[in-house]
């Protein structure tokens, strides 16, 4: 009767009663949000790989001055599938990461893999609904990298130690380098785009009894931390490889 009938206590109770609704449907869809955070997380990632398959590097030029019905400039050698890391281990001499995708969705060994910081690792062994990938943390790991503005070659290992921290071989100490250069995959790579980011300079010295320097490197992917990935589809892959492979038969 007093909130009834009186102007003032009706609407100080009203006020407070929007208070505490709005109150309660601010938690609301905060959980609800939260709940949903899964399913917009896959959407996006399939929207960036639909975007990277998409972008220039992805794609070998055709030169021919001649086209026919359907052809374009551009041939696309490299496709892009969405996946989540599963299991990661950083710790061991070798390590693997699972994901959860496997040969039901077109996966198969060898083929390179990224996060949105940079190279990742190569799959190993592949499952109809898992794959494993050996990280650039594994002993076995050689990633082709370019650096400096010349884009020199050179091979990208992990020497067993740090997660976040490997080494650069194979690069003469007559090319200019500093520290602070991007390392970034090479053009050459079968596996993996030119451009995608593996690390940067640390710090750097010259072997004089080999003449070339020793490279030491920041990875881009904190291994500690990945959880989104894109596995690469080369299209062009098989096909290098069987030809080359047949060369070196002959």
């Amino acid at each position: 009767m007093i909130i009834r009938h009186n102007f003032y206590q009706k609407s100080v109770f009203f006020n407070s009663s929007n208070k505490v609704t709005a109150t309660f449907l601010n938690v609301f869809s905060s959980v609800r949000d939260y709940f949903h955070l899964s399913e917009i997380n896959r959407q996006l990632a399939e929207e960036n790989a639909l975007l990277k398959s998409m972008h220039v590097s992805s794609f070998i030029t055709d030169s021919r001055n001649t086209f026919y019905r359907n052809d374009t400039l551009y041939e696309r050698r490299f496709a892009y599938l969405p996946a989540k890391v599963v299991n990661n281990t950083i710790h061991r001499p070798d390590n693997y990461l699972t994901l959860n995708k496997g040969s039901k969705d077109g996966v198969k060994p060898g083929m390179g893999v990224i996060s949105p910081q940079g190279v990742v690792g190569i799959v190993k062994d592949v499952s109809p609904n898992f794959s494993t990938v050996y990280s650039v943390l594994h002993s076995q790991s050689k990633i082709s990298g370019s650096v400096g503005s010349d884009e020199v070659i050179g091979t990208v290992v992990w020497p067993g130690k740090e997660y976040r921290r490997a080494v650069m071989n194979d690069i003469s100490r007559h090319n200019t380098i500093h520290q602070g250069d991007t390392v970034l995959t090479s053009s050459f790579s079968q596996l993996f785009p030119g451009g995608v980011h593996i690390g940067y300079i640390e710090s750097f010295s010259v072997n004089t009894a080999y003449d070339f320097y020793e490279i030491n490197i920041i990875l881009a992917v904190d291994f500690s931390k990945v959880s989104e990935v894109y596995l690469i589809i080369s299209e062009t892959n098989e096909e290098q490889t069987e030809l080359e492979n047949k060369s070196i038969n002959e």
